[in-house]
């Protein structure tokens, strides 16, 4: 599995690589240098080869897994200081599921509002919260808990909630960083019993 940080150099590095290509490629044009522009198109190519390497070999090598209640999921930016955890689950109706939100940071803050969080039912139904949301950014240090509510359909069956980052670019970074990958690893609800 490719750590978070590890993903995120390899965005950078492909960005790099396939920029300072593009550059050798025109300049190589402007001075009608072919072999400067076989230079510029290869490197630009080959970097885009190896991300996409990484990126498939990422989304391959993550198994789908439901974590059970209580055990944290871990976000990552450069470090990985924002952890999620089940604390309860119970049916009332639909689904009411209060998440723990943790920030082991000693310094900086987390945004636990760039998350999101979905209920997910055995026969892959998604179903976005109707209520619940954590607003503000969680302090260094701080744990704050949250309720969430979802509107389950009737024969919704076991749920589980997935949780991901919610940007566009966490879909290029290879490995655990992906929002693909994220979406692979759940929290378990346990028996959610009956309000």
């Amino acid at each position: 599995m490719i750590p978070v940080f590890v993903g995120m150099l390899i965005v950078l590095g492909t960005l790099v690589l396939v920029g300072f290509g593009l550059v050798l490629a025109i300049a190589g044009s402007v001075t009608r240098r072919a072999g400067v522009v076989r230079a510029g198109a290869t490197l630009a190519g080959l970097a885009l080869l190896g991300w996409g390497v990484a990126w498939v070999a990422g989304y391959v090598g993550s198994p789908s897994r439901v974590v059970p209640v209580g055990e944290e999921l871990s976000f990552c930016g450069v470090d990985c200081h924002l952890h999620v955890s089940v604390v309860e689950a119970r049916r009332n109706g639909g689904l009411a599921v209060t998440l723990r939100f943790r920030n082991d940071a000693r310094r900086e803050p987390e945004y636990p509002f760039h998350l999101d969080i979905v209920a997910r039912d055995s026969a892959g139904r998604l179903y976005p919260p109707s209520s619940g949301l954590v607003a503000e950014p969680l302090g260094a240090g701080q744990t704050v808990e949250r309720e969430f509510r979802f509107a389950l359909a009737p024969d919704a069956g076991v749920p589980t909630l997935m949780v991901r980052y919610d940007g566009w670019l966490d879909y290029l970074v290879p490995g655990r960083g992906n929002a693909l990958v994220q979406s692979r690893v759940r929290l378990g609800l346990g028996e959610t019993p009956k309000a």
